[in-house]
This record gives C-alpha cells, sequence and structure tokens, in this order.
C-alpha cells in the first residue's frame, strides 16, 4: 500500500548551510577540515548549486567515497551545468554518473505520481520481477539511491519513501516513453506502443473507457493500480480486471491492491510472464485454479485480504515463487498440501497447521530459507508432538520474528503436558529478534524463553497463556526493549523468577523500555526485588513507559526504583498501587482510569 504526503519547497541556503550539506554528503563530515586539499574544488561545485540544498545533496551523493581530485575536477568541469533544460543541472549531472543498473532502476519510478509514498520492499520486488537485479542487490542499490539523495525518508511514516518534485520531474525526463501515469503530465505521450510501465490511481467508479488506451500498449509490462490514500473504497470498472488485464500477455508486475473486487478471471493465468501479484487488501475470495499456470511468479502478496477462505491447490506448480505475504488472513484455515513443493521459499508470513488435509507442522522443513516473520497459527492442531522436532525452525537462521498461535476455544482438550513439549521442540535460533505466543495451553513455559543466549531478542508478547502458573525468567534478555504480558489467569505474582538469574551480574531488564502487563485478574503482588538490594540490583534501569490495566487483585507498591520512568498508565486496578507514584521521581506523564478506591 502507498499514499501521498504534503511536500514542502525548501528556500534557498546561505551559502555557509549549502557547503556544509555538499561536505557532508561527499565527505561526511560538517566541512573539509580532514580533506583541505579538496576544500577548493569543493567551494567552487558549491556555488554552481546556488544554495538549493537538494542540489547540494545530490552533488555530494555523485562524490561520496571519491577521494581523488580527477573526479571531483570532471564533476566541476562538465558540459551539463550549462543546461538549458528545465531539469536542474546539478540533478542531471548527479544521474548522469550513476552506474547503468541504478539508472534503469531510478528512471521505473516515473510511474509514481508526485508526493507519493513507496515502500522500500514493494519496489525492490517490482525491480526484480522486470529482470532489473537480484534481490539482495535490489536492497543495496535502493540504498544507493537513497544516499544520492533521489529518494528521501517519509516525514509522515517513517517506513515510508518519496521523491521529491524536482527529482519526479528527472524520473519523467530520462524514463522517456517508457513509463506512463495516466493521471499525470505523461499521458501526453505519442507512441502508446513503447510504453513499458504504467500506473493510475481511481478516484471513483472509474467508467471503462479511461481505460481504452492501455489496449494500446501492446508491450506493457507493469501495470500498477494505485490506491487512493487513506481512503477505503477504492473501486476498478469489472471491465478493467476481466477484460483488459488478461489481454496484457506481457505483464510482469500486476498490482491490485486496496481494489474492492472478489474474484479473478480464470484467464489471469494467460499471463505467462506474471512475476509480481499484488492482490493485497482487496476483497477477493478465492483464486482461480489457473494461478498454477504463472510458473514465472515469483512474488504473491494477499496479506488483508479479510475474505479469502482458500488456496488453489495449484498453487504448488509455482516453484520459482520465493515470498507469500498472507498476513491477515483471518478466514484461511488451511493451506493445499501442494504448497510443501514451494522450496524456494524465503517469505512465508503465515504458516497454518491444518486440521484436515491441509499442511502440518513438519511441513515447515520444507522451507530452509525461510527469512524475515513467521506467524504459525494452528499449533493446537499438531497430532504427533515429534513432527513440530521435524519443522527444525532452530536452522532457520534467516527469521527475524516468529509468532505462535493455538486455539482461543476455552474446552481444547490437548494436555498441557503435551503443548509444553510442541513449544519446546520449535524452539528457534538464538539470533531472533521478536517472539509472541498466544494462547499457549502449558502450566509453565519451555526453558528456552526467557534464556539469555537470545541476545537479539528486542521485544516478547505473551497473552493469553491461561493455564501459566508463574512468569518465566525475562529479565536475563540483555536486549529486551519491550516487553508484553497479557490474559495469564492463572499467575497470581510477579515472582523473583521473573527477574533471571540473581547469581548474574547483569542487571535484570537491563533494556527495557516498555512493559505492558494487562487482564491478569488473579494477580495479586509484584516483588519488586530480584532476591538482592534492590537499589543495588538497580532492576528496570531504563524502563520508559509502564502500563497495568485491569489487573484488579494487585496490590502494594510498585518497583519505586525506576529512574527513568516517564509515562505510568494504570486502569481498573486498585488505589493502593498508585501510593509510590511519589517516588518517581522521573515521571512526566500520569494516566488513571477506573481506579477502585481511589478518592479524589
Amino acid at each position: 500500500m502507498m499514499g501521498c504526503v504534503q511536500s514542502y519547497p525548501l528556500k534557498q541556503l546561505s551559502y555557509d548551510d549549502c557547503l556544509s550539506i555538499f561536505a557532508q554528503h561527499a565527505l561526511g563530515a560538517k566541512n573539509f577540515d580532514e580533506r583541505l586539499d579538496l576544500q577548493a574544488i569543493g567551494e567552487k561545485i558549491v556555488k554552481r548549486c546556488k544554495g538549493l540544498p537538494l542540489a547540494a545533496q545530490a552533488i555530494g551523493g555523485v562524490l561520496r567515497g571519491e577521494g581523488n581530485h580527477t573526479m571531483w575536477e570532471k564533476v566541476l568541469g562538465s558540459d551539463i551545468w550549462e543546461d538549458k533544460t528545465d531539469i536542474l543541472p546539478a540533478l542531471r549531472l548527479s544521474y548522469h554518473h550513476l552506474p547503468s543498473h541504478l539508472k534503469r532502476c531510478f528512471a521505473y519510478c516515473a510511474i509514481f505520481p508526485k508526493d507519493y509514498e513507496f515502500d522500500k520492499n514493494e519496489l525492490v520486488g517490482q525491480w526484480m520481477a522486470e529482470g532489473f537485479l537480484q534481490q539482495q542487490k535490489g536492497r543495496e542499490c535502493f540504498h544507493d539511491l537513497l544516499l544520492r539523495s533521489f529518494f528521501q525518508q517519509s516525514g509522515s511514516n517513517k517506513s515510508r519513501y518519496v521523491m521529491h518534485d524536482l527529482i519526479n520531474d528527472l524520473a519523467q525526463s530520462v524514463s522517456g516513453e517508457e513509463c506512463f501515469n495516466l493521471d499525470g503530465k505523461s499521458k501526453g505521450t505519442k507512441s502508446y506502443s513503447k510504453v513499458r510501465h504504467s500506473a493510475f490511481t481511481c478516484y471513483s467508479r472509474d467508467i471503462f473507457q479511461r481505460f481504452e488506451i492501455f489496449y494500446q500498449m501492446n508491450s506493457l509490462r507493469t501495470f500498477l493500480a494505485l490506491p487512493k490514500p487513506l481512503w477505503p473504497y477504492n473501486y476498478l470498472a469489472n471491465d478493467v480486471v476481466h477484460d483488459l488485464v488478461p489481454i496484457l500477455k506481457r505483464l510482469r508486475v500486476l498490482s491490485l491492491s486496496g481494489y474492492q473486487f472478489e474474484e479473478l478471471p480464470g484467464s489471469v493465468g494467460d499471463l505467462k510472464h506474471l512475476r509480481y501479484l499484488d492482490l493485497s487488501y482487496t476483497s477477493i475470495k478465492r483464486l482461480p485454479e489457473s494461478l498454477g499456470n504463472l510458473w514465472n511468479l515469483q512474488t504473491l502478496k494477499l496479506q488483508e485480504c479479510h475474505k479469502l477462505s482458500e488456496l488453489p491447490a495449484g498453487i504448488g506448480n509455482l516453484i520459482n515463487l520465493m515470498h507469500i505475504y498472507l498476513s491477515g488472513t483471518s478466514c484461511l484455515q488451511e493451506m493445499p498440501r501442494e504448497m510443501a513443493n514451494l522450496t524456494n521459499l524465503k517469505t512465508l508470513s503465515k504458516f497454518i497447521v491444518g486440521e484436515g488435509n491441509g499442511l502440518g507442522i513438519r511441513d515447515l522443513m520444507k522451507f530452509p530459507n525461510l527469512e524475515g516473520q513467521l506467524q504459525i497459527e494452528g499449533l493446537h492442531n499438531v497430532v504427533n508432538i515429534q513432527d513440530a522436532k521435524l519443522a527444525d525452525l532452530k536452522k532457520k537462521e534467516g527469521l527475524d520474528e516468529l509468532a505462535m498461535g493455538w486455539t482461543e476455544n476455552l474446552h481444547d482438550v490437548r494436555s498441557d503436558e503435551d503443548q509444553l513439549l510442541v513449544l519446546s521442540f520449535l524452539q528457534p535460533h538464538q539470533k531472533l529478534g521478536k517472539l509472541s505466543v498466544k494462547f499457549y495451553g502449558g502450566k509453565k513455559f519451555p526453558s528456552w524463553i526467557g534464556d539469555p543466549s537470545f541476545t537479539n531478542m528486542v521485544d516478547v508478547e505473551l497473552c493469553n497463556c491461561r493455564n501459566i502458573m508463574a512468569l518465566p525468567p525475562m529479565g536475563g534478555l540483555p536486549k529486551l526493549r519491550k516487553l508484553r504480558i497479557e490474559g495469564m489467569g492463572g499467575v497470581k505474582e510477579v515472582g523473583v523468577e521473573f527477574y533471571g538469574d540473581n547469581s548474574s551480574s547483569l542487571q535484570p531488564f537491563s533494556s527495557l523500555e516498555t512493559l505492558e502487563i494487562e487482564n491478569m485478574l488473579e494477580l495479586k503482588h509484584w516483588a519488586c526485588s530480584n532476591g538482592r538490594n534492590e537499589e543495588a540490583a538497580g532492576n528496570f534501569p531504563k524502563l520508559n513507559e509502564l502500563t497495568i490495566i485491569n489487573c484488579p487483585k494487585l496490590h502494594g507498591k510498585l518497583p519505586s526504583c525506576l529512574p527513568s520512568l516517564k509515562k505510568l498508565n494504570v486502569e481498573e486496578c486498585r488505589e493502593m498501587i498508585l501510593r509510590s507514584v511519589s517516588d518517581l521521581t522521573s515521571l512526566t506523564t500520569l494516566e488513571i482510569k477506573r481506579i477502585s478506591g481511589l478518592q479524589v
């Protein structure tokens, strides 16, 4: 999904400020103190930038890492400075010095309208599908264009990126007639047969006549339907999906993300060259069996397709598929057994342990190269406990985030001992950064949860594990920054074991910044010390935010030695736990709601 942001033009800077920006991008320093030999040339180059910060950034990016005089003099003496086009010479010069593969990737971005936000991974996936480069090179390419100021991080969403209006003009200029935007100035293109990449935004129920121009684009490789930002009702004329798209036989990239339609025609299977298919955030209910004919498909995006109820068996034919995104597909209950053929998968964001003939937990061993995020659902359907060991999560070192979930059914008959063994066997590799466990039915957690050997673990969520009697020893995780504990009805005390090994020299929760404890209905006591003198131990030295919600039986004091706590949120608790608030000397925000016994 992408979106628009408001742009704000920058005024001209002073010469000194412009020189400083240039030095930062060219030398990684604020001035030329370490490279006095380049200062005179640098000052002449900056004068040509005429106080424009974007120009200084762009030219600085060209010279990043270029320590010899020859390259600097070549940039200074370039004839491009004398160009009389509408494009800033500094920007055109910056593009001129790009390697050929970066030029190709940048020119592709001409299909995006001005002020448009885009996702790095989506763009890299499209570059891959177009055959510009491989995935790892794609990430390097994106980073290089970012360093050279062709891309900027969005001011409103740090995970998104934009192009400055002047950079967008440059992209339009260098892409020629290969890129076409139905909504922009490029609709003046004279030869539609030369168009390779196209995008458009629908702002209403567009009539089909608007799209008739695409029938002239018989070499089209990219068809991006960009949803209107922050608008949930994006519609395409039925003729676009059912009649137009299937005849674009040379498509490599097809995105209909964010548009409201419920089915794809079977003729989509005729798009033999398709490598990237994005149907995320649509109302699609099922995919045609002919999807299995798309043998070249590399990326399939289905996240947040809340009505999607099944995947076709033919998906097992897509042996070149590397990325399939399924998060947010709440109606999907199992995965066809044929998916076990997809041994090249690197991304499988959701894996469902089926109850019937679908994939079982042991089939995870078929995907040795998984990386990024993995959500495992349906663990209550594990029949043979040893199958969990065969999943071999310990060897999947590319995974950064792992979520595991059982059934919400309170009457699940599987024994807590069996569930303990399953979770024990599903121990991941020790490089994991984020862990979530929900609706686990065991009475205790396996020893690997909270083990200090997980040195990269920064975020842990333990929710609705209703039979747990004691919290695991989380205090020993050296990099843990966020911890959420919710809905553990069997826990009556935050005991000393929560802090970890009290013989360790490491401070308990030495990196923890955010702690959330919620819906702990039987929790009565919080042991504020880990067995050593509390002040000396220095528990929670970096805790910045503490939230306690719906813990009606909790009494006594909170830990008093919280030197960094700035925000405290307490809801649906007893008044007495607020008596230690006066000890929190760094507190700046206190939020309290529905506190029993509190008198104002």
